[in-house]
């Protein structure tokens, strides 16, 4: 990755619309950091974002009890909520993504969350299974992990996963 990723605070509204091809691009060039959000998604999300901030210590915290299940509890030192660890919990969930990216129509933009760092030839296995179409066949896709600069959500490892929709024989849960 380059050195010269710039940090974005408040993500990049996108100048075009991303077709699968253009993601891999991104991705082969090393240039994810330039990947974006139509406006009003962008506007959507930070709402979002900066609303949780009020409720939650951190939105890795938010991540771990909305779509974990965590229990959570308040911070004596900041008065907000936060996730209280559970080992017990599912480590892997595979969801849509609430804010996707700019893609063209028929694109799904998922998330592919582990509560540990998950190795690339690990998420491509679970993807390979997820991923299939109805004669078993897996369906192209893209995925990849942000660049430190440029995470939304620096707490929780999470691979961002793009593929056609319409292909997809059985929702992956």
């Amino acid at each position: 990755m380059s050195a010269s990723v710039p940090p974005r605070e408040r993500g990049n509204v996108a100048k075009e619309v991303y077709t699968l091809d253009m993601i891999q691009k991104h991705k082969d060039n090393n240039t994810l950091h330039e990947l974006g959000r139509a406006k009003d998604m962008l506007d959507r999300m930070f709402a979002h974002t900066d609303k949780m901030k009020t409720i939650w210590r951190s939105m890795g915290d938010y991540i771990l009890s909305r779509l974990f299940g965590f229990e959570y509890e308040t911070d004596p030192e900041s008065s907000l909520y936060r996730a209280i660890p559970d080992t017990g919990k599912m480590t892997t969930l595979f969801v849509p993504n609430d804010f996707p990216y700019n893609t063209e129509e028929g694109i799904d933009h998922w998330l592919l969350w582990s509560l540990t760092p998950m190795p690339d030839e690990e998420a491509r296995a679970f993807l390979d299974t997820k991923l299939v179409d109805s004669d078993g066949k897996v369906l192209r896709y893209v995925y990849f992990v942000n660049p430190v600069a440029v995470r939304s959500i620096k707490e929780v490892s999470h691979y961002h996963v793009f593929f056609k929709k319409w292909s997809l024989a059985v929702t992956a849960p």
